[in-house]
């Protein structure tokens, strides 16, 4: 997989390619995320460089018929680079490949020629039968649009609960500006006392007796996978494998907090459907993931909005998958736009 890309140089027409990632690409790669993405200073941190390699060289799940790419400019430099994963699903009986595009880098001199647009064509046009990228900006979506891709609005809406309305909103004034940060930490022993006052007055999370929460385990998750999603005509193909890895790089990921995993069980010990998410602070908690057999949606919605309610969370949120629009809207909850678009194509 390559492609030429035509540029216009000083002597004349050069041409750089989009070509697939190959590991001693990585050094450049981590220096133009970095430069471009983060700090806008070289050379990057080591630890990105160990990151990058896990999960676009080391990952069990790569597929070397559909690469990452990188823009090789006429030089031999990395200008450009599209992160791809690849995931095995199920479409109702067939099994598919599933491509999820992600960091897409442009340096700011390659900008002009086209780079961005050569890379996700060159990904569009690959032999995966399902292409979706999450978390996109409006420039992105612009551009999947126009190479025949379509925005998932639904996936686009938040929905938000709130648990301790006084701690939610002496932390939305916390992040509003560097004043509020001080104004927060003094308010926030007396917003946690007005939420104790006030809990008796809160709407009642209704909770089916006999449901128990407890630490949800990967070899549970691939057991019962199957027989919960069984109205699901497109789904993972779960393995402890790339399971296992996958809970390794989420909990890597301290900035958004402490990541939850339970299983929700009834009398019997019987795994009705799970929940992850992180928590931040005890401020607000962000879902992951909610699965539910079919007719326990409500109940694992609502085992969700207990359990985070004894962690202290001020509010819980996650995307409106359709699954989940039902249950959310007889919730209580609140829905916005997210700033980042679902994609598909």
């Amino acid at each position: 997989m390559a492609a030429n890309v035509a540029t216009s140089g000083s002597s004349g027409k050069k041409r750089g390619q989009i070509r697939p990632l190959r590991p001693n690409d990585l050094p450049q790669v981590a220096a133009l995320y970095e430069r471009v993405v983060r700090s806008g200073a070289t050379p990057p941190p080591a630890g990105l460089l160990d990151d990058l390699e896990r999960m676009f060289v080391a990952s069990p799940c790569i597929d070397p018929p559909i690469p990452s790419l990188v823009y090789e400019d006429a030089d031999g430099l990395i200008a450009g680079f599209l992160g791809i994963y690849v995931r095995q699903m199920q479409l109702g009986n067939t099994s598919i490949r599933m491509a999820c595009s992600g960091q897409l880098v442009v340096d700011e001199s390659s900008r002009s020629r086209g780079v961005a647009v050569f890379l996700m064509r060159t990904y569009l046009d690959g032999p995966q039968e399902l292409s979706i990228t999450d978390g996109a900006s409006v420039t992105v979506a612009r551009l999947w649009e126009r190479l025949g891709g379509q925005t998932c609005h639904l996936r686009c809406l938040q929905w938000t609960r709130t648990l301790r309305p006084f701690s939610r909103f002496i932390q939305a004034v916390g992040r509003a500006s560097a004043i509020g940060k001080p104004v927060a930490a003094f308010g926030q022993p007396f917003a946690c006392l007005c939420d104790s006052a006030s809990q008796p007055f809160m709407p009642r999370f209704k909770n089916t007796p006999g449901l128990t929460t407890c630490e949800l385990r990967v070899s549970d998750m691939v057991e019962t996978w199957d027989a919960i999603t069984t109205k699901c005509p497109l789904k993972m193909e779960y393995g402890e494998t790339y399971l296992n890895w996958l809970f390794g790089e989420l909990r890597r990921i301290r900035s958004r907090g402490r990541l939850h995993a339970q299983s929700v069980n009834n009398r019997l010990g019987e795994t009705l459907g799970w929940f992850i998410f992180y928590e931040r602070d005890r401020g607000r908690a962000t879902l992951l993931q909610l699965i539910a057999k079919d007719g326990w949606m409500d109940d694992i919605l609502n085992s969700l909005f207990q359990y985070t309610a004894d962690l202290g969370c001020a509010a819980i949120s996650g995307r409106l998958e359709p699954e989940l629009a039902e249950a959310v809207r007889g919730a209580g909850c609140e829905l916005q736009f997210g700033s980042a678009r679902s994609l598909i194509h």
